[in-house]
């Protein structure tokens, strides 16, 4: 598109590694770029990812990170999980990550696991406060996340394989009930 019509290029926070939440009066769809190092003098490689909107999170997740089970391919994976924050402000006590063990899913939580601490989102979302917390996955695979309210979670990686994508997309409004099958209509 046209920088200006349509289109919008711009710099959340510069020089600074930050969360953040972005809202507009109109849908939007949003690209995370992660620029290399020549452009921010942070250590990483360039990529790019979606960003999931709100209405997209999801209270159980399944996700797989890339690369080849026997590949050397995609060695480093991080995980940022984004979650409301519980009554008293802090991580969730049901946030649990998944672990495949002996072929089963083995549930951990997250905050016993990687600790209790995190990064609070300084945002007030329609009463709701958020918080991110990354993590290093220990390796290559398969994984799940859970919680009672919906999560969001990006997997990435700056380093010599970079890569960023959204964990897992619902391709749904989850705040919208829509049970009614559309009719097409086809006029030619």
């Amino acid at each position: 598109g046209t920088v200006g019509k349509g289109f919008l290029d711009m710099r959340i926070a510069e020089g600074e590694q930050t969360s953040f939440i972005l809202t507009s009066d109109k849908p939007i769809n949003v690209t995370q770029y992660n620029p290399s190092r020549v452009d921010d003098n942070i250590q990483s490689e360039p990529f790019q990812m979606a960003l999931i909107p709100m209405e997209q999170a999801q209270k159980e997740l399944l996700f797989s990170t890339p690369g080849t089970p026997d590949g050397n391919d995609f060695t480093s994976h991080y995980l940022n999980i984004v979650f409301e924050l519980d009554a008293q402000k802090n991580l969730p006590a049901d946030l649990e990550l998944a672990f495949v063990e002996a072929g089963a899913l083995k549930w951990e939580k997250v905050a016993e696991r990687y600790g209790g601490t995190f990064e609070e989102i300084n945002y007030d979302l329609n009463g709701k406060r958020f918080g991110m917390k990354a993590i290093k996955l220990p390796q290559r695979g398969l994984y799940g996340l859970r919680a009672s309210n919906p999560v969001y979670a990006y997997l990435y990686n700056p380093g010599n394989d970079p890569y960023g994508c959204p964990a897992s997309a619902l391709m749904a409004d989850q705040t919208v009930t829509d049970l009614e099958v559309p009719v097409p209509v086809v006029t030619q």
